[in-house]
């Protein structure tokens, strides 16, 4: 529910505090309730109403606003254009009329949203600008000392990079709009579905977005900072074209459980695949043509190849279940909250019974 919550505000205009506001809602003792909300947009300054309607009045509501309906899992529907609501009118009962609606006049005027929203973009810039930076500098220095053919390689593993990270924040449950909205969100093309499947995990615990990361992660470190400072080129390149022929079993095996067991397309995945095939196509090519020569690299440069990618997989996973720890510890503060908030509501309804 906090995440429709979330978004409704931000389709009001307004600069939210994620952490902020999800902290309030499931502090609230009411939660999960159309009470809850309502109460905790009117702490953070909004003029807000709630209100019945028939069915057929809906269209007639200026837009965005809450449709509080057991027709989603999360109790609320975010309408926000005629799409939307003509999509979900149909399954809507004759009696889910209920709806909110908050005015955003002057923005918030909670202090303590605003000091939260402020940490969290300090947070979140100060992230974007140290990727950039060490993305920038790592390209300059691999571009002044690399050929052309290196350099094509070293942009589909940056590019194998960043699509890993953006899976594993969907992992962590992030969102980003222009993701959500390419993954195709309640559609047949629903990231969500596939890299929530079964199939989508080796052990039952490392999920396909740890090994997309890791790899990558590996590719980049190899081609950017080893093999332009390294004596032993041609047995890294000849170890990231043995990884390459290795990845062509899982490009078909992604494809054949996502058409066959899944029956169903994840965006984000056939994205990772087509990388995947160009790394492929671009090693067939420099082979064959001898701009590289494939070497025997070796048990130093193997045995190196091997420690590097579960000491960057060990780290994948420790960072993130560090950031689950978190977020847990963050869900379990403010449903303690929420249950001192009832018992010392209790308590005051019995003291006042005794009086």
């Amino acid at each position: 529910m906090k995440d429709v919550i979330i978004d409704y505000l931000g389709a009001l205009k307004l600069k939210v505090s994620h952490g902020y506001v999800e902290k309030q809602l499931l502090s609230h003792p009411d939660y999960p309730s159309i009470l809850s909300v309502s109460d905790v947009m009117e702490q953070l300054g909004l003029s807000v109403q709630v209100g019945r309607t028939q069915k057929e009045q809906l269209p007639k509501i200026p837009y965005p606003y809450l449709l509080h309906t057991k027709a989603h899992p999360s109790g609320f529907l975010l309408i926000n254009n005629e799409q939307v609501l003509s999509k979900h009118l149909e399954k809507l009962k004759t009696g889910e009329g209920v709806i909110l609606k908050a005015e955003n006049k002057e923005g918030f005027s909670n202090p303590n949203h605003e000091e939260a929203f402020q940490k969290e973009t300090l947070k979140k810039w100060s992230k974007y600008i140290a990727l950039l930076s060490a993305g920038t500098l790592l390209l300059l220095s691999v571009l002044s000392t690399l050929g052309l053919e290196s350099s094509v390689f070293l942009l589909t593993a940056l590019a194998g990079l960043a699509l890993g990270y953006v899976l594993i924040a969907k992992d962590l449950g992030v969102k980003y709009a222009a993701v959500e909205s390419f993954c195709g969100a309640g559609t047949a093309n629903h990231c969500d579905k596939v890299l929530t499947s079964e199939y989508s995990k080796l052990f039952g615990t490392i999920t396909f977005s740890d090994v997309v990361l890791t790899y990558f992660i590996t590719q980049t470190i190899i081609a950017g900072c080893i093999i332009p400072f390294s004596g032993l080129s041609a047995a890294w390149w000849s170890v990231l074209g043995g990884l390459a022929a290795l990845s062509i079993p899982v490009i078909l095996f992604s494809l054949y459980y996502q058409w066959a067991k899944i029956q169903a397309w994840c965006r984000l995945c056939l994205l990772v695949v087509g990388v995947l095939t160009l790394q492929v196509g671009f090693f067939s090519y420099t082979f064959l043509n001898g701009v590289f020569t494939p070497v025997n690299p070796g048990m130093v440069v193997l045995g190196a190849t091997l420690f590097l990618f579960a000491g960057i997989g060990s780290a994948v996973i420790w960072v993130k279940e560090l950031i689950k720890s978190e977020e847990e510890a963050i869900q379990a503060e403010a449903i303690s909250n929420r249950v001192n908030m009832i018992l010392k509501s209790s308590s005051n309804i019995c003291w006042s019974k005794e009086r």
